[in-house]
């Protein structure tokens, strides 16, 4: 919200803190944002001669409030609520993305002695067990075949087992397997103290692309000079040196269906009823894909 006047402003934005919090939503807020400053120059007088001039300036005071999980009554009671003229309020929509995010389960604690590294395996999305491989059902079960009973009974212990269904989706995280244990269900409240995550994905598969569609290359000219070969990349090299292609030269070929990550993406919300997660922005891959998601490192 913004207005011309720093002391109504302030006097508005308590108003709706007050009204927002009042009919049960979370409030942060109101934060001071950086004032607009405009200047103007006119002449002082209407005489084509005269030199002199007059500076006026304009200051344009901001504040953000931002209400978070409002419910009807405070929708109700904000439309209601009369401000100020001179106060305009602006509404901001931020583009998410759902994300359904669990549970998971710790399908093998990797350590050290045994597998040279540390990391936890989590498996998404469980597969009915007539659609599962026997490896995909021995990897979370125990199964009594005839190479475990030679192995019990050449005294080799045999690895402990989740005892859960074959997953869809398997991954490793590398990190410390201090605080897991074989079997856990990792929900999505995981998050709930989480700010920016790093998403990692399949990106959309286009097949064979060429540059304009590929690198965002402009073509070559649609009117003069140029005879069907109006989307074509134009020459690739010189001719007496170096004689070659230079490496690394950006041409056509295939296009996505590669591993993406995006990084620092904005967690909006988790909704730990229904295991979603709601990030800001865009992430790799289409609609209904899998994608891992891990805290940020980077801030």
């Amino acid at each position: 919200m913004e207005a011309y006047d720093h002391s109504v402003l302030d006097q508005s934005a308590a108003d709706i803190v007050d009204t927002a919090k009042r009919t049960g939503s979370e409030v942060h807020g109101p934060i001071p944002l950086p004032t607009r400053i405009e200047r103007y120059t006119v002449l002082s007088g209407p005489h084509v001669d005269k030199k002199a001039r007059q500076q006026f300036e304009i200051r344009t005071h901001k504040r953000l409030i931002d209400i978070v999980q409002s419910t009807a009554k405070t929708i109700e009671a904000l439309n209601k609520l009369s401000l100020p003229a001179g106060v305009d309020i602006k509404i901001k929509v931020i583009p998410v993305t759902v994300i359904e995010a669990g549970p998971c389960r710790v399908l093998q604690l990797r350590t050290v002695d045994r597998d040279g590294y540390e990391a936890v395996q989590m498996g998404f999305l469980d597969k009915p067990r007539r659609l599962a491989a026997r490896s995909d059902r021995g990897h979370v079960a125990k199964l009594d075949s005839r190479r475990s009973k030679r192995r019990a009974a050449a005294g080799v212990e045999l690895a402990e087992k989740p005892d859960c269904e074959p997953q869809r989706f398997i991954r490793e995280f590398r990190g410390s397997t201090e605080g897991f244990e074989l079997g856990q269900e990792i929900k999505v409240d995981a998050f709930a103290e989480v700010a920016s995550v790093d998403i990692t994905g399949t990106s959309k598969g286009r097949g064979t692309a060429g540059v304009m569609k590929r690198h965002n290359y402009s073509g070559q000219r649609a009117t003069h000079g140029v005879k069907k070969v109006h989307r074509h990349c134009g020459s690739i090299g010189n001719s007496a040196y170096p004689s070659r292609v230079i490496k690394g030269r950006r041409m056509a070929g295939r296009y996505g269906g590669q591993k993406n990550t995006v990084r620092n993406i904005k967690l909006v919300k988790v909704d730990a009823e229904n295991n979603l997660l709601l990030v800001r922005g865009a992430i790799p891959g289409p609609n209904g894909g899998y994608v891992t998601i891990s805290e940020t490192n980077k801030l």
